[in-house]
């Protein structure tokens, strides 16, 4: 057995070496070979049953040595003093923990002496880090960081053998940083290794995947409502600052594949955003009736992607179409001929889908809808407006009424375009106020009293 040594000394009893184990000197290292240690005389302390204890001293831990009579191979440790350093690490690695904010570094750890040997106690790993490209590309920085001062992370290890895998998770980092990453090993007699390859990796810490959302029917037509509780920048916490955003997909089919950019995900802008908050978002244009999946992903400021949420489905709710009118009939009373007067009717948007009107009227019994008066024939005109107008504020073409349904729009149906028949919202008591202007006829063929239907539709709007 070959044991190194630098100085060696004598605790309990005195030895010889044959000739045969005279020092050979290499590298600043003795080598000896112990083959048969006299330790004659009298037995000195420590001696019981033939074995001797304590021989030996250590210049690093060893365990305790035993020289057992007429035995000379139960020797433990190093004798004297440890100047090997352990080998360098090669294979440091990094990988991205994007929902806890960390870096998960893994390395095989080397032997106390280059390969050999177990890490003994109090051998310490050190960890250094730069964001700095020009920095990582200078080895001499790299020593320079290589103190307890200067590296971010000391570990402090033992009894770990050669090869054996090392692990570490770095938390508390710079957003969307790329970092440059080193390590060394100092063992229990101060000797520094090698500084390792060099681990390389953009960090980022995307949002926490939602838990909560759900679906449910909204209560306009083609509508699904979705809420949830927000996550935060960070997992579940920070704010979601200007730049961040939700992306929701839907799909009538539930095997389809969820991702941000299916062309059925549509995304949105959010800010200022705390963690928990509730959010609520709206899908429309849906097929009434049709049970849509959903699911959506949250990014921060930087696009960092948040994992799927939770699975949720619901039907779109049905269309409704409905108007109410107030009043639903005008007595114009006794009127002459060739008269022209005007009243008001409230419109009211009864469905649940944005609605624009459209309006036609009819022939009574004795008299012709005609687009000028004559004989037997009036004309009838109708334009929606906040105020009551002037007779001469109806134009003569736009708001002419026929037998045929006329749409209003911000041209058509209207008084100057400020009150219109269009783009009417349900639940939100916007009564819209339509004006009917009539002028009868020049002449009649008979007095008697005369009925005319006027009909108002509703018809979803674009």
């Amino acid at each position: 057995m070959k044991y190194r040594i630098t100085f060696l000394t004598m605790i309990l009893c005195l030895f010889t070496l044959p000739a045969t184990a005279a020092p050979a000197k290499s590298g600043g290292v003795y080598e000896i070979t112990v083959e048969n240690i006299d330790c004659g005389g009298d037995p000195t302390p420590g001696y019981s049953g033939g074995t001797y204890e304590h021989v030996f001293s250590f210049c690093e831990p060893g365990g305790i040595t035993k020289l057992t009579a007429g035995t000379y191979e139960l020797f433990s440790g190093y004798f004297g003093q440890d100047l090997t350093p352990p080998v360098k690490i090669n294979d440091l690695d990094v990988t991205l923990n994007k929902y806890q904010g960390a870096l998960n570094l893994s390395w095989s750890a080397p032997g106390d002496d280059l390969t050999q040997h177990q890490l003994l106690g109090n051998t310490k790993f050190y960890i250094a880090t730069t964001t700095v490209l020009t920095d990582a590309q200078n080895i001499g920085y790299w020593y320079g960081r290589r103190n307890a001062g200067d590296c971010e992370v000391i570990i402090t290890t033992a009894n770990v053998n050669y090869s054996d895998g090392c692990y570490n998770t770095m938390l508390d980092l710079f957003e969307s940083a790329t970092y440059f990453i080193r390590i060394w090993t100092l063992d229990q007699a101060a000797n520094w290794s090698e500084v390792s390859n060099g681990a390389t990796i953009q960090y980022f810490w995307s949002p926490a995947a939602v838990t909560s959302l759900n679906a449910r029917q909204g209560i306009y037509g083609r509508y699904v409502t979705l809420n949830w509780s927000a996550p935060g920048d960070d997992g579940w916490n920070r704010q979601l600052i200007n730049g961040s955003q939700y992306a929701v997909q839907r799909s009538t089919w539930a095997e389809v594949f969820f991702s941000t950019d299916s062309v059925d995900t549509v995304r949105f802008s959010t800010s200022s955003v705390n963690s928990g908050d509730y959010q609520a978002y709206n899908l429309t244009s849906l097929i009434p009736g049709v049970t849509y999946y959903v699911r959506l992903w949250t990014a921060d400021e930087w696009g960092n992607w948040s994992d799927i949420s939770n699975s949720t489905n619901a039907w779109a709710t049905i269309t409704l179409l409905a108007v109410s009118l107030d009043p639903h009939s005008v007595d114009f009373s006794n009127v002459d001929t060739d008269y022209s007067t005007h009243t008001p009717v409230g419109v009211e948007n009864t469905g649940n889908v944005i609605q624009t009107y459209t309006i036609r009227s009819g022939d009574s019994v004795d008299w012709t809808l005609a687009s000028s008066q004559g004989e037997d024939a009036f004309r009838l005109r109708a334009a929606f407006h906040d105020d009551e107008p002037l007779i001469a504020d109806y134009d003569a073409n736009d708001n002419v009424l026929t037998t045929s349904d006329k749409t209003a729009s911000s041209t058509v149906l209207t008084i100057d375009g400020s009150h219109v028949g269009s783009g009417v919202d349900p639940f939100t008591d916007d009564t819209r106020t339509v004006w009917f202007q009539i002028s009868t006829p020049l002449s009649v063929s008979n007095g008697n009293e005369q009925t005319i239907t006027v009909i108002v539709t509703a018809q979803e709007s674009p």
